[in-house]
């Protein structure tokens, strides 16, 4: 038999080895009075660890900042300034490849809607309390 290793003990409290070393170490523990006083201080301090995770309360307070919402006083004229430009541009574009003006519309609305992000970020850093 190979000598016992202190992982094959706490996998052995654990029940996580195969049926075959399991017994091997329950043999070896049946003769050995050290291995079985390594073995029992391994179960103490598991069982310590188990219950200090059990009776830990830890909540973390996570404060966020408050972001408000775009009025919608800035949100449908985007929106609709947003739509005439798109079908401006569909109806300039015909004469391109298919291809083409579908990565053109999405680069549009990209730079459309990063512009918007950066309006209300814009707003919202302005009015946050100086530290």
């Amino acid at each position: 038999m190979s000598p016992i290793e202190p992982h094959e003990l706490t996998a052995f409290l654990d029940g996580e080895l195969p049926p075959d070393r399991a017994r091997a170490i329950e043999e070896a523990l049946e003769s050995d009075a050290t291995l079985r006083e390594e073995l029992e201080s391994l179960a103490l301090d598991d069982a310590a660890w188990r219950a200090a995770a059990a009776s830990a309360r830890f909540r973390p307070e996570i404060i966020l900042p408050r972001v408000a919402a775009a009025p919608v006083s800035m949100s449908i004229p985007a929106v609709i300034a947003l739509a005439v430009l798109l079908a401006v541009c569909k109806l300039a574009l015909r004469s391109i490849e298919p291809i083409a003006v579908s990565f053109i519309l999405q680069g549009i609305v990209l730079a459309a809607l990063l512009g918007l992000v950066w309006q209300v970020l814009k707003r919202e850093t302005a009015q946050l309390p100086a530290t």
